[in-house]
């Protein structure tokens, strides 16, 4: 049994400053503004703080490093300004890109939204078994691309109300996509 602290908003804010991330934020509020970040450390955004990050961010994710979210999260890029989350070296995989309904079921928005070179991860006592990995949650994802996990599964969605359409899943390692405990759409999904 490892231990582990919780995160919380001291802890958040020294993660964006050392990833040197701009952002705004308030008590329950985070934008990540748009910009091409490097991210060598974990980033934790504690339970019930909502999230958005502008269209066009980039994060170029260091080797075995995540992003947890533990509130909403809206990541809408557009055709011309996609969001990618991507290993920072080739066969150098990052950890997870996860959210995670605490209190009550988060509500995530994922469009022209990119992840590629991902993995696994255990974070604040839970285990993320996809690249993107997102749990107790209302998901809906458009227009987006799914590829090149190291993991189990290119994504990973549990305990979910899920609405996916349009989007591609391809070279992951094992499962493109794995639902488990969901109920919804997948539409005109390219596998």
């Amino acid at each position: 049994i490892s231990n582990y602290k919780l995160a919380n908003q001291d802890s958040l804010l020294l993660s964006l400053n050392d990833n040197k991330i701009d952002f705004t934020i308030t008590d329950k509020y985070l934008l990540i503004k748009n910009g091409e970040y490097k991210i060598t450390k974990n980033i934790i955004v504690p339970v019930d703080i909502e999230t958005k990050i502008e269209k066009g961010v980039i994060f170029n994710m260091s080797k075995n490093v995540s992003i947890l979210f533990q509130g909403n999260l809206n990541a809408e890029g557009t055709k011309e300004e996609k969001i990618l989350v991507k290993a920072l070296k080739i066969n150098e995989p990052f950890g997870t890109f996860a959210v995670v309904g605490k209190n009550y079921k988060s509500n995530v928005n994922l469009s022209n939204f990119i992840i590629e070179g991902g993995s696994e991860a255990s974070l604040e006592g839970m285990t993320f078994l996809g690249q993107l990995s997102i749990h107790n949650s209302n998901v809906l994802i458009k227009e987006s691309k799914i590829t090149k996990s190291y993991s189990d599964d290119g994504a990973n969605i549990r305990n979910s109300n899920i609405d996916i359409s349009n989007t591609s899943f391809s070279f992951n390692k094992f499962d493109q996509l794995d639902l488990d405990f969901c109920n919804g759409n997948l539409i005109n999904n390219e596998f």
